[in-house]
């Protein structure tokens, strides 16, 4: 009958804590990297929408009307003003589509426990090329409701007739909400109450305001006596 040998490893002490140390690292490691994941603000953005009018006169070149080559988010802590988060947005997300583009700005640890009311401003193909004027990260609401177009974006007359000249940057784009609760519970927030989500609608800006009348051949003359806007329609700023 033959004895077994019995075999007795010894690990050092220096050695064995440090396996201890990995197999504790590998096996909470998924746990507490979720635990430090940054939230975030999310906030749609619908594309702008097709008016019954439009300049171009294609298919194409309607499609390059809309076409968003640059998209800026701010947003904004409603009572103060003082600015909270910014994104200079991907613009894949909303070219081609009728859908809201989601888009989540990090937001400041601060923010996520007082959950303020808060402004957002979002600009698409605003730049000094094509609106006088360009913006960043560090311009303030403000600046913002400051901002003033200066040119009609490349939108010019030939002979009497419209022409389209569409700049390289695109023509700008703005979507402002104001005062809007924020809902939802970290590390995902959202813009709107519980009750339902809000999106922000981009819509074409403008300079100016221009009126055309016609009459047939040998009509009537036409006489204009009176144009009014209803107020909103046009922001002062």
């Amino acid at each position: 009958m033959s004895k077994k040998n019995i075999y007795t490893w010894r690990l050092p002490i220096g050695i064995l804590a440090m396996l201890m140390v990995m197999v504790m690292a590998s096996c909470g490691g998924e746990s507490e990297e979720a635990v430090k994941s940054p939230a975030v603000l999310t906030v749609y953005v619908y594309p702008p929408q097709k008016p019954i009018a439009t300049r171009a006169d294609s298919i194409e070149r309607e499609e390059a009307e809309y076409a968003v080559k640059s998209l800026q988010i701010w947003i904004f802590e409603h009572e103060t003003g003082n600015k909270v988060a910014y994104l200079d947005a991907d613009v894949s997300l909303l070219n081609n589509t009728n859908h809201s583009a989601a888009y989540d700005l990090i937001m400041p640890e601060w923010f996520i426990v007082e959950k303020p009311n808060v402004d957002v401003y979002v600009f698409a193909n605003v730049t000094t090329a094509n609106a006088g004027v360009g913006f960043g990260e560090s311009h303030s609401r403000e600046n913002l409701n400051q901002a003033t177009i200066n040119n009609n974006f490349g939108l010019t007359s030939q002979n009497g007739y419209p022409v389209i000249e569409l700049p390289p940057d695109g023509i700008p784009m703005t979507g402002v909400l104001m005062n809007q609760p924020v809902s939802g519970e970290a590390p995902r927030l959202r813009i709107g109450s519980e009750a339902g989500m809000v999106n922000t609608q981009l819509v074409r800006t403008t300079s100016r305001v221009q009126f055309v009348f016609g009459r047939p051949a040998g009509g009537p003359a036409l006489t204009i006596t009176d144009i009014s806007i209803d107020a909103g329609m046009i922001p002062d700023v």
